[in-house]
């Protein structure tokens, strides 16, 4: 992505690029598969759209971050998914953390706010 963004001068093209070569992909797939029925997916289909556009932020964000500068905090901060994971968790399904997840949640947190002084 660097280099297709160093090429093109801009971060839409790399992206698209990208984005547009998985839809193919999944296009054939799904042409090509005799048992696939698209029926199920279709109640389903606002959250995966859902999936589809954090994803797409997510890789945005990080070419975002590369055009920038040095990518030390993007690195960072990315590699704190499981606590928004586990946030998410407690929020969305009432699961409850345990002590471990809570003072690793916290520590997150702290490390977050050390990083952003």
């Amino acid at each position: 992505m660097d280099r297709a963004t160093a090429e093109s001068g801009h971060v839409w093209s790399p992206l698209f690029m990208a984005r547009a070569s998985a839809v193919v992909v999944l296009g054939i797939v799904v042409v090509t598969a005799r048992n696939v029925s698209l029926r199920a997916a279709m109640p389903r289909l606002p959250l995966l759209v859902l999936v589809g556009l954090g994803d797409l932020g997510g890789s945005l964000f990080f070419m975002l971050a590369n055009a920038r500068g040095p990518l030390s905090v993007a690195v960072v901060l990315s590699s704190l998914y499981p606590v928004t994971t586990a946030v998410l968790a407690r929020l969305v399904l009432r699961e409850r953390l345990r002590p471990p997840q809570l003072v690793g949640a916290g520590l997150a947190i702290v490390g977050i706010l050390l990083i952003a002084l």
